[in-house]
């Protein structure tokens, strides 16, 4: 069962008897269906956020290692993908909900909501992937390992611009501007 599954379960499972009935009412049900996708978005965000903020401390650790033991060269190349992936996690972290509020000029539709939540699951592999690879980075800095991670943070961090552009519906998710989900 993948994270996305997992979470839209627990959405689902915490829902009150109050709640439940009102599913049976003609109408709702459609509009508590579109809050059960955008909740599981959020839960699937911050487990990426998650994972992107444990990179980000191993990544940390890195540059700490390398200014003590005097790399002053190399550490300030460290420095930079760690501000690169600090942002990252602020903006997946702070990302849109895949829901503007209900007098707001961009509602986001069920079929943007259902591309949020699909796009969502690959960032998250995406970021487990950036996460083990500062771990491994941490263990054994390198220059191609650095460089290799890197590449890997700006990919998700485009990612994560064309997420943004599809909600205010200024492109699809999975086109080919800006990279691919």
């Amino acid at each position: 069962m993948g994270i996305e599954s997992k979470a839209a379960e627990r959405v689902e499972t915490s829902r009150s008897a109050y709640e439940r009935m009102l599913l049976m009412v003609p109408g709702y049900r459609g509009y508590r269906g579109r809050d059960l996708i955008r909740d599981t978005d959020q839960l699937v965000r911050d487990a990426a956020a998650l994972r992107l903020k444990q990179g980000l401390g191993a990544l940390k650790e890195t540059y700490k290692g390398m200014v003590n033991a005097g790399d002053a060269g190399f550490s300030e190349e460290v420095d930079s993908v760690v501000r690169i992936l600090d942002r990252l996690h602020q903006s997946t972290l702070h990302a849109a909900r895949g829901y503007t509020g209900r007098w707001d000029g961009a509602k986001i539709l069920d079929a943007q909501l259902d591309r949020a939540v699909e796009f969502d699951s690959n960032v998250l592999a995406s970021a487990q992937a950036i996460a083990d690879d500062a771990v491994t980075l941490r263990a054994k800095p390198s220059r191609d390992g650095l460089v290799a991670l890197r590449a890997s943070i700006e990919r998700l961090d485009r990612t994560f611009l064309e997420r943004k552009q599809a909600i205010l519906g200024l492109v699809e998710l999975g086109s080919d501007a800006g990279g691919s989900p």
